[in-house]
């Protein structure tokens, strides 16, 4: 278990609230006590607070491409990337780790947000693609690990928790006097009948057989020079 984070300005100006990065790090601190990692510029930011279960010594995320713009950060783990690892390295990819999490990046390199449909295991996941201002977030297909996420004010956040974005001053908070809003919600991890005004969770991917270049439902594009899609 880990946690990632991160938010992105859908318009292109700074980030509003730079500070709350670091306090989704903390919100998320149980889920990874082994280390926190941050990376960004001043309209996107993207982190992880790891749980070092696997590759103790060269694991640490977020990880990049080797020119700096691609980040991706994940929760999980990723059952196909032995063969990942074999094709890309044999393509010239030169891994950093010897774990399973960073095969996402050449895999996004090459086929972008349709690479997640190659994916065998069990992940919540979030790629920026800086040279095209565009954030991809994805779950697994069976929806085992959770991925949160709120479009507030110009900008999109998302994180392994709920409580990570109530880090936000100007979210707007979860109450049982909110039922009747038309503010959709996708999913709730518990039976309960409260809505949340603005949080919803990525759906899990489609299924499909492996291989499938067919885009994944559950791939967000947001570009920093226009509204999310």
């Amino acid at each position: 278990m880990c946690g990632i984070f991160g938010a992105v300005s859908l318009s292109g100006v700074p980030l509003k609230h730079p500070d709350c990065i670091s306090a989704m790090a903390a919100a998320l601190a149980h889920r990874g006590p082994d280390g926190e990692r941050i990376v960004g510029h001043e309209r996107a930011r993207l982190g992880a607070r790891r749980l070092a279960i696997m590759d103790l010594t060269t694991g640490d995320q977020p990880f990049q491409n080797p020119d700096g713009a691609i980040w991706m950060i994940c929760n999980g783990e990723i059952y196909n990337a032995p063969e990942l690892r074999r094709e890309y390295t044999l393509a010239g990819y030169p891994f950093r780790s010897t774990g399973d999490i960073e095969t996402i990046v050449p895999l996004y390199e090459r086929f972008g947000a349709d690479g997640v449909a190659r994916l065998e295991g069990m992940f919540g996941l979030a790629v920026w693609d800086d040279r095209q201002g565009r954030l991809v977030l994805a779950r697994d297909r069976a929806g085992e690990k959770p991925l949160f996420w709120a479009q507030v004010n110009g900008e999109l956040r998302f994180a392994s928790e709920m409580q990570a974005l109530l880090a936000y001053p100007d979210q707007p908070r979860c109450s049982t006097a909110s039922r009747s809003s038309r503010q959709p919600i996708s999913w709730w991890p518990t039976a309960t009948d409260w809505r949340c005004a603005a949080i919803g969770t990525r759906p899990p991917s489609p299924r499909g057989r492996r291989g499938s270049t067919a885009r994944p439902r559950c791939a967000t594009r947001c570009s920093a020079r226009s509204s999310a899609s």
